[in-house]
């Protein structure tokens, strides 16, 4: 791919209107129009042309997160946000659902906002079986093939309150440890210990009454800053080429 320009836009309305345009005036179907959350543009079928923008959003925020992988070892906890749940029963009985098919140690659950929660399993999976389970939960979309990406390869949820950049004040608070649901797992089942010291240490949630802990206890390997609420500035690409 090239790149031709570079602008910055708060709105992609204009763009889209300007595309659309465009498509009128073209024979279909020698174009299309498309729009994700990445990307907004026009591609030439036949020959596989492709003309579109990238939005490369400004972080607004930044928090603490928790990574998903297990250090040394090259497996996952598994990790659920959940979005604009107006009753927790949604969250109950996809915990009843996930426990039908798989063997988990203890679930603990976070309240991080009027309707949003996260909630946590520190049994110790494969990276593809939590892609799986993930598949079965009504949580957010976009988080649940977080952890398949390249750039990632991991799930990821915040532990701190998210803060302005600019002036450091907290605009978002710290996730509220709320509930325990026992596991089904018998004693043999692995969980990471250094997820379970992390989330004691910092929330005061108890010892997993399923399951063993296994592993290190060094919780800097699994935390990391990073930006987020980066809807408010966006610089967008112009970008043509082959695809």
């Amino acid at each position: 791919m090239n790149s031709v320009n570079s602008n910055n836009h708060s709105d992609l309305k204009p763009l889209i209107t300007e595309f659309k345009s465009i498509l009128t005036k073209a024979k279909p179907p020698s174009f299309t129009l498309y729009e994700d959350r990445t990307r907004v543009g026009i591609k030439k079928m036949e020959k596989g042309f492709v003309y579109y923008f990238t939005k490369q959003y400004v972080p607004q925020q930044e928090t603490i997160g928790v990574s998903s992988l297990v250090p040394q070892h090259w497996a996952h906890v598994l990790m659920i946000d959940y979005d604009d749940v107006s009753n927790m029963q949604v969250i109950y009985e996809d915990l009843k659902r996930l426990m039908e098919k798989w063997d988990f140690s203890d679930f603990y659950i976070f309240k991080t906002g009027d309707t949003n929660y996260h909630v946590l399993n520190f049994t110790l999976c494969d990276r593809g079986v939590v892609a799986k389970m993930l598949k079965t939960c009504r949580c957010d979309l976009a988080f649940k093939t977080m952890g398949l990406s390249s750039n990632r390869k991991a799930w990821t949820l915040r532990v701190t309150p998210k803060r302005s950049i600019l002036s450091g004040d907290i605009e978002k608070d710290a996730p509220t440890y709320i509930s325990r649901i026992t596991g089904n797992a018998n004693e043999t089942v692995p969980v990471s210990n250094v997820h379970w010291t992390l989330y004691k240490n910092l929330f005061g949630i108890p010892k997993p009454v399923t399951g063993f802990l296994w592993g290190s206890d060094d919780t800097d390997a699994i935390c990391e800053k990073y930006g987020t609420n980066s809807t408010k500035e966006q610089n967008l690409k112009a970008t043509y080429g082959y695809d």
